[in-house]
């Protein structure tokens, strides 16, 4: 782990279950705490396995916010002017590999795979996971789904939890080298580039021009697996009390929950952010 944080001159934060509220909004104080870092020019960035229409839909936050971190690393949004400042792709062998497994063995599954421009999954994908992805989507074949060039892949099964869906693939080798796999909900099991993570793409963010942020020197927030990889990549990490236990056992401290501002109170409670802007 990475030494404690000193001075924070960058925060990172993921987005659902962490500043974005059940009910898909962010608070007052969430908002007045972006807008304080904003006017104190510390960084705000999101790490999130949102793609990157998705983070467009987060409202007025995203005024504040220097550098979106998309589908957990593999995708960085500039959201000031709408441009990808990065993109990593999944090697189309995988896909092709992981379409034989799921129709061999968990014929159930369904898959989604995003190419940076639209979702394409397979019938049953969105009904199981009672999910309307923002921006295109198209409906087609495991088998086809698998022929696109991903940048973010989903796997979801009427019965079987991402951490189930998981342990199956990781126990049959087929993401070793070759694919980074995590979850931020319980139903769906993601699958992004190998070596692409929350952790990498963050710190890949903070070395942008106009950042330039040793990683020491920020400060992270999750509540869920996929957030696992900013323990470390971070100067400090700060587990919401809504999270994972996993998340919980690995943070540097925990803070209140989401519908609790924990957030805000942390930034506020540390001197980073008023309480109040």
């Amino acid at each position: 782990m990475l030494t404690e944080v000193t001075r924070v001159r960058a925060v990172v934060t993921d987005v659902d279950g962490t500043i974005l509220r059940p009910d898909g909004t962010v608070s007052a104080a969430t908002l007045a705490a972006a807008r304080s870092l904003s006017a104190a020019g510390v960084p705000l960035i999101l790490a999130t396995a949102r793609t990157p229409a998705g983070v467009r839909n987060v409202g007025p936050l995203l005024a504040s916010v220097r550098v979106a971190v998309c589908c957990n690393g593999a995708i960085g949004l500039d959201p000031s002017s709408g441009q990808f400042l990065w993109q990593h792709r999944l090697e189309p062998g995988l896909l092709a590999d992981l379409a034989a497994f799921l129709a061999a063995e968990i014929p159930a599954a369904r898959l989604g795979v995003y190419d940076g421009q639209r979702w394409t999954v397979s019938e049953g994908y969105l009904e199981i996971r009672e999910w309307r992805p923002a921006g295109a989507c198209v409906v087609t074949s495991v088998r086809h789904a698998c022929t696109v060039s991903a940048s973010a892949v989903g796997i979801c099964h009427p019965s079987l939890t991402a951490a189930d869906l998981m342990a199956a693939v990781a126990a049959r080798g087929l993401a070793d080298g070759r694919a980074h796999l995590s979850y931020g909900s319980d139903d769906t099991l993601d699958l992004s580039p190998a070596g692409v993570d929350k952790g990498s793409g963050v710190r890949r963010a903070l070395e942008l021009p106009g950042i330039s942020v040793d990683p020491r020197d920020a400060v992270g927030f999750g509540d869920s697996v996929n957030d696992l990889p900013l323990v470390g990549a971070l100067g400090r990490f700060v587990a919401m009390g809504n999270s994972h236990p996993a998340v919980l056992a690995a943070a540097d401290e925990v803070t209140g929950s989401v519908a609790a501002d924990g957030v805000a109170g942390w930034l506020a409670g540390a001197g980073v952010a008023a309480a109040n802007a």
